[in-house]
């Protein structure tokens, strides 16, 4: 299998990395012979990929990232439309991104390695698929839904940021694969709809690391996030509408919160350690007593929840946080529905360590069962569901 990400793996910095790095574990796990063709579009340790993964299975593409493959008149159109202010944002072709250097990398890696089957991640690589032959599995990894995705930022007051395209476009790219990996359900409906593609539901698989609760010190809550603009308003407006209210009542208690998100969040107020860019997670999840997602705003499957939750952790999130995961809501972990409602559990919390230990063995119980079934969804879209090549030029005829 030959895996073409623009994402890389390490360090792991976000939830887009850790979701490339568990797919490639998760292979490792299934016996599949695969390789890595990485385009060098982030900063990223090569020498740490090429470690982990192997030299032999790492290919690096540096090839600059561009969006000249627009029509010139969507750029036009584009450009001065922000110009004049009068559109805040507004949708991209899915093959933006595309560039006859790129082509070539990507055509030259096809004939060394041969692949019986291509797994592209994002929909706005779909066009990769497109240089391989009929008789190759196609399959892309979708990470989010990204048609109209700028409308649910701007509906939740968070400024866009990224890709987003129109339902037409996204439905453009999903018909390419042979089989469309949605990272959670509601998600999976939506492209199941929209391409006529068979899609399979393939979460995020976490690794199991139990960590049980300080034995001592104060009570501490745990957010992790990088520096994007949904972070960035899930922590501005735990900062303002949570974490006065939990401090006053508990003044001892502290709001540990690492990432990239630390680098937009200024001063501090009592209580709240910044932490910043960790080598390692597993310090600050030993150190927790709870962890919270208060976000408000965002697609696709929150990949920290999961993460929390693979530590055995008592999680407090949001509707948004929970998306994917609706199955352990209120048993595994716990769902508010705004600011208040997250403050509530979060001091239901501070004040039992029943609770919290009863979630955190729920927690574990849930992803032990999450793990199966995502790894199985794996292995059904890679070898075993989706029309071969030809069937699928069968049916477009």
């Amino acid at each position: 299998m030959l895996l073409i990400s623009t994402v890389p793996t390490h360090p792991m910095t976000a939830g887009n990395r850790a979701r490339v790095y568990a797919l490639l574990e998760a292979l490792e796990t299934l016996g599949v012979d695969f390789h890595l063709a990485y385009i060098t579009w982030e900063d990223a340790d090569i020498k740490a990929m090429q470690a982990r993964w192997g030299e032999s299975r790492v290919s690096l593409i540096a090839q600059k990232l561009t969006q000249n493959y627009s029509a010139l008149w969507r750029r036009i159109r584009n450009r001065s439309l922000r110009t004049l202010g009068w559109e805040r944002f507004h949708p991209s072709e899915v093959d933006c991104y595309r560039s006859p250097g790129l082509e070539c990398a990507i055509l030259d890696i096809g004939r060394i390695f041969r692949p019986d089957c291509v797994l592209v991640e994002y929909v706005f690589n779909s066009w990769m698929l497109e240089l391989f032959p009929a008789s190759v599995r196609k399959v892309i990894d979708t990470h989010d839904k990204f048609a109209n995705r700028y409308a649910q930022f701007l509906k939740a007051g968070v400024a866009p940021e990224w890709f987003s395209t129109t339902p037409g476009q996204e439905r453009k790219g999903l018909r390419r694969a042979d089989c469309v990996m949605a990272i959670q359900q509601g998600e999976a409906d939506y492209f199941q709809q929209l391409s006529g593609r068979p899609v399979v539901t393939v979460g995020h698989v976490c690794r199991l690391r139990p960590t049980p609760e300080p034995a001592a010190g104060p009570i501490t809550l745990l957010y992790i996030g990088s520096n994007n603009h949904a972070n960035q308003d899930a922590m501005t407006g735990c900062l303002q509408e949570i974490w006065p209210g939990l401090h006053r009542q508990h003044p001892t208690a502290r709001l540990l919160v690492a990432g990239g998100v630390c680098e937009s969040l200024g001063q501090p107020p009592p209580g709240v350690e910044l932490r910043g860019q960790v080598a390692s997670l597993d310090g600050l999840y030993a150190a927790a007593h709870i962890v919270i997602n208060p976000m408000r705003a965002g697609t696709g499957l929150k990949i920290k929840c999961l993460e929390a939750l693979s530590h055995g952790k008592p999680l407090v999130t949001t509707p948004v946080g929970a998306a994917g995961l609706e199955t352990g809501a209120g048993d595994a972990f716990l769902v508010g529905p705004d600011s208040a409602g997250v403050a509530r559990h979060c001091l239901e919390l501070m004040q039992s360590p029943a609770r919290r230990s009863d979630l955190a063995t729920r927690a574990m119980e849930f992803i032990k069962d999450w793990n199966c079934r995502q790894a199985a969804a794996l292995q059904a879209a890679l070898l075993t569901v989706g029309m071969s090549g030809k069937g699928k030029e069968h049916e477009e005829s």
